[in-house]
């Protein structure tokens, strides 16, 4: 969201929750529609790179904890990584009960899935995997984490949500 500080604005549609540290850097948040106000137990700032909405449903017997990410890129050093993966890892840990979403940029190509990753990775990955997709296929694993955009075959190969100039690269939407 590249906002500073961390705050709540309400509009007359939606509920805005955003955090960041440096100005025009990182920061991650939420738009919430504003009928689902009640809904809403609360928001947690974890840093410039993790943020988590609390929610109740009715009808649902666990809360769910959605968390929105901002991963480093591959250009960012190995701890810088591996501090970002430690975080997230912390911080989800205390909603293993709940039902979890992880959603955001993971800076990661996963590619297909490979021997062993059939608990984590559908079928239908596409591209090689990268540095990032290996260590965030790792994380799931470790989490017992499905990538929900893998499990679905979509119809038309056009959609993707980055491509580079001459569509030589292309990137596509990773939820978990």
């Amino acid at each position: 969201m590249r906002r500073p500080g961390e705050g709540i604005e309400e509009r007359n549609d939606y509920i805005m929750f955003h955090k960041g540290e440096h100005t025009g850097q990182k920061g991650v948040g939420f738009l919430i529609k504003s009928k689902l106000k009640k809904n809403i137990m609360g928001f947690e700032g974890v840093s410039d790179r993790i943020a988590v909405v609390h929610l109740k449903f009715p009808g649902y017997k666990k809360n769910w904890a959605i968390f929105q990410i901002y991963a480093p890129t591959e250009k960012a050093g190995k701890s810088e990584i591996e501090y970002f993966y430690e975080s997230i890892s912390e911080a989800i840990k205390p909603h293993y009960n709940n039902n979890i979403i992880i959603m955001g940029d993971f800076n990661a190509q996963v590619g297909e899935r490979q021997t062993g990753e059939e608990s984590s990775i559908g079928k239908f990955g596409h591209g090689k995997r990268s540095q990032n997709g290996q260590k965030l296929v790792e994380f799931m694993m470790e989490n017992n984490l499905i990538l929900m955009n893998s499990c679905f075959n979509k119809k038309t190969k056009s959609k993707w949500t980055w491509s580079s100039p001459g569509a030589k690269f292309k990137t596509k939407l990773t939820l978990l």
